[in-house]
């Protein structure tokens, strides 16, 4: 996409992704690795999937600290028509609920 599009133009489903988050949905665990003593699963790969758009995201789970779990996004995939290239200005939440309900933004 290039400077001059109208955020609106992204439909509605990226705006709302883009104005509230992404509403994630478990689709699968791997990888997992388990404790040598006690085979109990201390470290695993999560893949979600956006129910609006359609965006993937890989997540590592661990939970190798007795009073802690760490989590970290390894990865991204985002549908065709969410990501904006070439844009003047960087998208805000902002912008694209505004977007939502009619108020116009160039990028």
């Amino acid at each position: 996409m290039s400077a001059g599009l109208r955020l609106s133009t992204l439909g509605t489903r990226v705006l709302q992704c883009r104005s509230m988050g992404h509403a994630w949905d478990h689709v699968d665990d791997h990888d997992h690795m388990t404790a040598a003593s006690t085979k109990e699963i201390v470290r695993f790969w999560r893949e979600e999937r956006c129910l609006r758009c359609g965006a993937e995201r890989t997540r590592e789970i661990d939970l190798s600290r007795p009073n802690a779990v760490t989590v970290r996004t390894v990865g991204m995939h985002y549908p065709q028509g969410y990501l904006v290239h070439g844009a003047r200005k960087r998208v805000t939440r902002g912008d694209a609920l505004g977007a939502q309900y009619g108020r116009e933004t160039w990028l």
